[in-house]
C-alpha cells in the first residue's frame, strides 16, 4: 500500500463515522472507544523515547527538530526529570502538566506534520 499517512487517516475515520449508523450493536464501553477513536484519529502518530539517564535522549530529540535553541536540556548529570511531550503550537509554550508531565508547544513544521 502506497497511500500517504493523511489518506489512510481519512479512510479511517469514515469508516468509523460509518460504524456509527448502527450504535444498537455496541456496548456502552464500546462507543466509548469509537467516540476516542474518532477524536484522536488526526493525531495518530507518537514517538516515545525512553532509555537510561544520559544515554542521549535529549540530544536526540533536539537533532531530530533541529531547532536553534535546544528543546530539551543536556548536561553531564542528569536535566530531564519528567515525562515531556512535545506538540505543535504557534509559539513556544512550556506548560506543566502535572508532578511528572511537561507539554513544549513549538513552531516546529516536523511536529506539525
Amino acid at each position: 500500500m502506497d497511500r500517504k499517512p493523511q489518506e489512510l487517516a481519512k479512510r479511517i475515520k469514515n469508516l468509523l463515522i460509518n460504524v456509527q449508523t448502527d450504535m444498537t450493536l455496541l456496548s456502552v464501553a464500546d462507543k466509548k472507544l469509537l467516540h476516542e477513536a474518532q477524536t484522536n484519529i488526526d493525531s495518530i502518530f507518537l514517538l516515545v523515547v525512553v532509555g537510561e539517564f544520559n544515554s542521549g535522549k535529549s540530544q536526540f530529540i533536539n537533532t531530530l527538530l533541529d531547532e536553534k535553541d535546544d528543546v530539551c536540556p543536556t548536561g553531564v548529570l542528569p536535566t530531564t526529570d519528567v515525562i515531556h511531550i512535545l506538540k505543535y503550537g504557534a509559539k513556544r509554550e512550556d506548560v506543566i502538566e502535572s508532578d511528572h508531565v511537561k507539554s513544549i508547544y513549538l513552531p516546529n513544521q516536523w511536529l506539525r506534520q
